[in-house]
């Protein structure tokens, strides 16, 4: 696990990753106060292990595979851009120093769609992802969502699939 750098390809990775290089750009409109954020730089004693997948109509499963997925904390900022992010556009955001990418943590998905962080603070976050594939030249599947608390020392296991999907579409 890595924390986002302070470089333009870190920033622009959370916006083609949680936009999936939609065409609509939308500013996010909650304004981002890094005051409220410094509890979730240091380090903490909490893991989240999980996978991410979607099940297709004909029942097979796609996984996160190869894809980037984001720890942010749950705030209303970061809800509006998961939400712009699920429903097809880009968010627009601030960069750099003291910006959201601070707080934001990042890791890869394994083949089997694994996922983990660890050494977090206690906290309320937010888990991003997607899952895509294609159906001859229409694009399926999308980026998934989901809110999650750590605290004490727990280690959470989460599955991010069809359930989360739907209702992050639902939710808009």
């Amino acid at each position: 696990m890595k924390r986002f750098s302070l470089t333009i390809s870190a920033s622009c990775a959370l916006s083609i990753v949680v936009g999936a290089c939609a065409p609509a750009r939308v500013a996010v409109q909650t304004p981002y106060d890094a005051s409220q954020y410094a509890t979730y730089k240091p380090t903490g004693l909490n893991a989240i292990r999980g996978q991410a997948f979607l099940t297709q109509q004909g029942g097979g499963v796609v996984t996160c595979a190869g894809k980037q997925v984001f720890l942010t904390p749950d705030s209303p900022y970061f809800r509006e851009l998961a939400s712009i992010a699920t429903h097809g556009s880009t968010p627009e955001f601030p960069h750099g120093n003291g910006g959201p990418e601070d707080v934001v943590r990042h890791t890869v998905c394994d083949a089997q769609g694994n996922f983990e962080f660890t050494k977090l603070p206690d906290g309320k976050y937010i888990l991003m992802t997607e899952v895509r594939w294609q159906v001859g030249y229409a694009a399926q599947g999308g980026p998934i969502w989901m809110p999650g608390t750590v605290a004490d020392g727990v280690e959470k296991h989460v599955v991010m699939s069809n359930d989360a999907f739907v209702a992050n579409r639902a939710s808009h």
